[in-house]
């Protein structure tokens, strides 16, 4: 064999050794980013419940201590209108938090804020077309049964996170193993 030939034949094995590796780091750096990108939607949407929820508290308290004061009717209308907005906000996050809880204890603690919130719902909307003070309270104080459930599942996020993390970790680090033994 000539040496231009085992020159050709070093530098394509070369070559192909380093696409070989370009090709594998992509591929686990593809898998890297798509494992993390599945809890951040439920950690968002639980945020955005816990928010709002803490938002509907406020407009109840408010709307109560208002209630013996002679007021418009707009004021009413005004705090159930904010009222549904939010809850309605709610709603659309439960569906994403749904689709994450996977296992039996989440599920149950998701049944559990799902109840709750169906009762708070149909109670306080009702309370507030019906100026009824005391039902307006008790409904934002239960509000704090379903912020726990709501602590409950973020918890459970924020576990399911962590472990993610310490994947990622260890795959990065596997990866940039197999770079170094790559690149001897």
């Amino acid at each position: 064999m000539s040496i231009s030939k085992k020159l050709l034949v070093n530098s394509l094995t070369i070559i192909l050794l380093a696409v070989s590796l370009i090709g594998v780091v992509i591929f686990s750096m593809l898998n890297i980013q798509s494992s993390s990108n599945n809890v951040m939607p439920k950690f968002i949407a639980i945020s955005e419940v816990k928010s709002d929820y803490l938002q509907v508290q406020n407009i109840l308290n408010n709307y109560a201590n208002n209630i013996g004061i002679a007021q418009p009717q707009s004021v009413t209308d005004e705090a159930q209108h904010a009222t549904e907005t939010y809850l309605q906000h709610i709603n659309q996050n439960i569906e994403i938090i749904e689709a994450g809880m996977t296992t039996s204890v989440e599920k149950a603690t998701l049944q559990s804020f799902l109840t709750e919130h169906e009762n708070i719902q149909t109670t306080a909307l009702s309370a507030i077309t019906a100026k009824d003070a005391t039902v307006v309270r008790s409904q934002a104080a239960r509000i704090i049964g379903a912020l726990n459930d709501v602590h409950k599942m973020e918890l459970y996020v924020n576990t399911e996170n962590d472990t993610i993390q310490k994947q990622l970790t260890s795959d990065i680090t596997k990866v940039i193993t197999f770079a170094g033994i790559e690149i001897l």
